[in-house]
């Protein structure tokens, strides 16, 4: 999404997604060092993500909400961080009809990767 500097929301919900790459939601770089979104909303629910890169997100300090639920992970060392970020993060991942990720039933994600 390089460029789109004024992108606000991602929807990418059910789109038979495996993978994505760390930089996929940088709309903007600076001198290849700085990278930035403004982007505040992301759907990628029913998906068939296992896993997602470390550092996707640590660079959307606008981030409100983040849908994930739906997707088959793996919930192994590969996903340990994002247990620990999703805790930092709680008032931003989302779940089914926009309920708190707390809702295990509604919204299983990796809470205690193996």
């Amino acid at each position: 999404f390089y460029g789109f500097t004024s992108l606000k929301l991602v929807h990418l919900e059910g789109n038979l997604l495996k993978q994505l790459h760390s930089d996929t939601f940088v709309t903007l770089w600076y001198f290849e060092v700085f990278r930035t979104s403004a982007i505040k909303h992301i759907y990628l629910s029913d998906n068939f993500l296992t896993s997602l890169p470390q550092d996707i997100f640590s660079y959307m300090s606008e981030l409100e909400s983040l849908y994930l639920h739906g997707n088959p992970w793996t919930c192994d060392c590969a996903l340990k961080w994002f247990a620990k970020w999703a805790e930092r993060h709680s008032d931003v991942v989302k779940c089914k009809k926009g309920k708190e990720a707390t809702d295990a039933l509604q919204c299983p994600l990796c809470t205690n990767p193996r």
